[in-house]
């Protein structure tokens, strides 16, 4: 879960991240941080823990994810899929966030997507290999195809229009 605990002597570098900070009931613990990004205000709690924006807090579960990964070395070629109402600036603070967990960030990268695209290209690829069956989707003919995805804190919906072009399968979102 993408919530952080940091510890009695406010060294954020020991903030505990995920399953065991959800299940503490301190004063210290930071949720839903993802509904806050973006937005200027310092955290409600930041008189009583280290960091004191919403993105300071995402980079230390973004640290948290990298380091469970084993990820060592520059990540470069980076895709973070975000919910599809996030504003100009939640994305900002997104890219502020992955810059202060040590993701490189520079040129075109990195490339943040709508979690319902997420799901099309995650549809696309077991398509084409061979995970999913022609008849729950075929990419032979035009198509329209609802996404739902359901989150911990969003529900994004979107139509995906498919269209068949001299074998290039074009994708459009409604």
């Amino acid at each position: 879960p993408s919530v952080v605990e940091y510890p009695d002597n406010f060294n954020a570098d020991l903030a505990v991240v995920g399953p065991k900070a959800k299940n503490s009931h301190t004063y210290r613990v930071v949720r839903s941080v993802k509904s806050l990004m973006g937005k200027k205000e310092f955290l409600e709690n930041g008189n009583v823990i280290s960091d004191k924006t919403p993105a300071q807090v995402s980079a230390r579960i973004l640290k948290c994810l990298t380091q469970k990964c084993k990820i060592e070395g520059d990540m470069t070629d980076v895709v973070v899929a975000v919910p599809a109402s996030f504003p100009p600036a939640a994305m900002n603070a997104t890219k502020e966030a992955m810059q202060l967990a040590g993701i490189n960030i520079t040129g075109d990268h990195p490339v943040i997507i709508s979690e319902p695209l997420a799901v099309m290209y995650s549809i696309w690829e077991k398509k084409i290999l061979g995970d999913i069956d022609d008849d729950v989707i075929s990419f032979d003919k035009d198509e329209n195809i609802l996404v739902f995805d359901i989150g911990g804190g969003t529900t994004d919906v979107a139509i995906f229009s498919l269209k068949k072009n001299d074998n290039i399968l074009e994708m459009f979102k409604n």
